[in-house]
């Protein structure tokens, strides 16, 4: 600060308090008397040689003196900002947890409530007891208004607190917060119920369709592994057939055409396709190309080796041998899939 402007403040801060402390403890009046007194002084003895700094005291003299029209008691508050923080620190928080307000009539609800609440424990003011006769005191018309006749701003403000503040509207103001308040509780009660109980509703159908569809798959599988299990036992039975009569036909052998099956194999081969048909309704595509291929291999297989004419042995280290392409196909398919 410059030594100037800082020797200005200490000389203006020197004679204000001399002035208001030299004869006790003064009422209103004599303070708002004494502090214009202090800053006329101020302004004699300084406003030529620092008539900037001057006039920002005497151009806001009654802002300046507006608080000795509230009892003394009452200065301390008077001075400071920390009501105005204290009453909206809880609103800031509370915003800053819901991300924003919603619309005006549910912020007005909202700064209600919570001031409501916080209130019970705040400190009561320095004379209490005060605050019904803490109207500013009527001043003279030379005091009550500025050298250019306007009204000063907090005459401005304790008129539009009285006005918007009355009983019966204060009173019905707040009976319409509360109750605007309670009905909202109501409906974000029961509007948080008919959510849960959607959503869980939902989850509960969501789970039991996919234990039905389990459940069907399971019911699937087991299907198709005994569908192949006795297509299998089919063609083994059809199989170890045409070779036992292999062995008993390979010394005299007749040509497969004009060979005539005795009726067991006719049985067991039509055993084999309905066999063979079951599973092939119940199999998957990769399934049914298997399947069929080993069909076309059997139906080759079995008359020429029945006839006697001749046998394709079935090598179990082949691996490329069309039983086999379908034994894995089988088992891939009947594999559960991971959970």
């Amino acid at each position: 600060m410059n030594p100037s402007c800082a020797e200005l403040m200490a000389n203006v801060v020197l004679r204000i308090n001399k002035f208001l402390t030299s004869h006790g403890k003064p009422s209103a009046c004599v303070n708002t008397r004494r502090s214009g007194e202090a800053i006329r002084g101020v302004r004699s003895h300084y406003g030529t040689k620092w008539p900037k700094a001057v006039a920002k005291i005497t151009d806001d003299r009654d802002e300046l003196l507006a608080f000795y029209d509230f009892p003394a008691e009452h200065w301390v508050h008077l001075r400071t900002t920390n009501p105005i923080e204290t009453t909206f620190s809880t609103v800031k928080l509370r915003t800053k947890v819901t991300r924003g307000a919603g619309s005006p009539a549910a912020a007005l609800a909202m700064v209600f409530k919570l001031v409501e609440s916080a209130q019970a424990r705040w400190r009561a003011i320095t004379g209490a007891h005060l605050v019904p006769s803490s109207e500013p005191a009527q001043r003279s018309t030379t005091t009550a208004s500025s050298s250019n006749g306007r009204t000063r701003p907090h005459d401005r403000i304790g008129c539009s607190i009285r006005r918007s503040l009355g009983p019966r509207v204060g009173r019905f103001r707040r009976i319409m917060l509360t109750l605007i308040g309670t009905l909202g509780g109501v409906f974000i009660t029961a509007l948080f119920g008919l959510l849960t109980a959607h959503f869980s509703q939902r989850w509960q159908y969501r789970r039991v369709e996919q234990e039905h569809r389990l459940q069907i798959a399971r019911e699937i599988r087991t299907a198709r592994r005994e569908a192949y299990a006795r297509v299998i036992v089919a063609a083994q039975a059809l199989f170890d057939k045409a070779m036992a009569y292999y062995k008993v036909n390979q010394a005299e052998p007749t040509p497969t055409a004009e060979y005539l099956a005795p009726p067991e194999l006719d049985k067991l081969d039509t055993e084999f396709e309905i066999r063979r048909v079951e599973a092939f309704l119940l199999a998957s595509a990769p399934v049914q190309a298997e399947l069929d291929t080993y069909t076309d291999w059997l139906r080759t297989f079995w008359p020429e080796a029945a006839s006697g004419t001749g046998i394709f042995m079935v090598d179990d280290d082949n691996k490329d041998h069309p039983y086999h392409h379908m034994l894995r196909a089988m088992q891939t398919e009947l594999t559960p899939p991971s959970q």
